[in-house]
């Protein structure tokens, strides 16, 4: 395979590099990213998704596949993924792959909670197999926690809760990996990490009903983008924030199981933002664009306010943010117009992996 390796802080080079990584859901928007960071400091990847792949998709667009191992399948169903998944033998499992989105959850509500739960577990299951696992991080959101509208950063102690099926079938997840560490996991000293990540942008994210993808489209076509409950609070934060935070927590549960346990990943309290400061930002990085308000008065429900408190990733890994929202913005925004304009993806990425890596500490 193609030697990819860059250079991070020493002490990471020395953990991933050949490193057998697993991660389900590898071709999608965080998975892409997350598959080509790891690749580019050494790990050797199994990536397990579902065979849905677009040529526009980022890791068509980025050429990953061709550095990495791969099952095509559902992770809901029983299937060869398993064995080859043991016979794999990884070291750290990351489990991304999921029915990601709020409105296609009220769709598909069926579909969202099979993969979201019964996925989750089947990938738990699968691990107690695995004898050579030290670690593994189950990404879930932060729509997991019960809307109690106090308007209070959410800690990861809260109740869990979910008002759509999407948010109520993390919550499960949440619930069903809770059950396999205290049934299974603690006995084996297998660090098991929930992850709660805000609301992440990034370049090579093209979904439907996404606040930045929605907007490119619509700028590509030289008419102004529509933003739904332009007031609305998010945790709003660059793809390799929480990335970095994955990684973390795998790396140091690696280490020492015990600090493995649910971490919340958003941005500095001072950077909760509306959507519509948001698209202020967008819109100014890229020059000669607009967005109205799209009036739905039979829009499915979403909280109007969301925020994370990550002080306990703060304080067991060191994890704090490196970029405030608005460069979060301008570095989506950035890749974007460079990837439109004829830009390989795959540079794009590596030159904002290696420039976020010179901000870590």
């Amino acid at each position: 395979m193609e030697n990819l390796v860059t250079s991070v802080n020493n002490s990471s080079i020395d953990f991933w590099k050949g490193r057998r990584v697993a991660i389900t859901g590898h071709t999608g928007f965080k998975g892409s990213w997350l598959t080509l960071w790891l690749l580019s400091l050494g790990a050797e990847i199994l990536g397990i998704s579902l065979d849905d792949r677009k040529p526009e998709d980022l890791f068509v667009a980025a050429g990953i596949s061709k550095n990495c191992h791969e099952f095509l399948c559902d992770i809901s169903n029983e299937g060869i993924w398993k064995a080859g998944l043991i016979d794999f033998q990884p070291e750290v499992l990351f489990h991304l792959a999921a029915q990601s989105l709020v409105r296609v959850s009220y769709e598909n509500p069926l579909s969202t909670f099979r993969v979201n739960v019964m996925g989750t577990a089947q990938v738990l299951e699968a691990s107690r197999s695995i004898e050579s696992l030290q670690t593994i991080i189950v990404v879930t959101t932060d729509k997991v926690y019960r809307d109690v509208q106090l308007r209070q950063p959410f800690v990861e102690n809260d109740h869990l809760g979910g008002h759509d099926p999407y948010s109520a079938s993390k919550s499960a997840a949440e619930i069903v990996t809770s059950s396999y560490v205290q049934s299974f996991f603690q006995s084996s000293n297998v660090g098991v990490s929930t992850c709660r990540a805000g609301n992440v942008i990034g370049g090579g994210d093209w979904a439907t009903n996404r606040l930045i993808p929605d907007a490119i489209r619509a700028w590509k076509r030289n008419i102004p983008a529509q933003v739904r409950n332009p007031a609305a609070v998010r945790p709003w934060q660059h793809v390799l924030e929480p990335l970095w935070g994955y990684m973390t927590v795998a790396e140091l549960s690696f280490e020492n199981y015990e600090l493995a346990t649910s971490y919340n990943f958003g941005p500095r309290n001072s950077d909760e933002v509306t959507v519509a400061e948001i698209m202020d930002i967008a819109v100014a990085s890229y020059g000669d664009v607009s967005y109205s308000v799209l009036e739905d008065a039979n829009s499915p429900h979403e909280s109007e306010w969301i925020a994370l408190n990550s002080n306990l990733a703060r304080d067991n890994l060191g994890v704090e943010p490196l970029l405030q929202h608005y460069e979060a913005v301008e570095w989506t925004i950035d890749w974007y117009r460079k990837y439109l304009s004829g830009q390989d993806a795959r540079n794009l990425c590596l030159d904002q992996i290696s420039e976020y890596q010179r901000l870590i500490p």
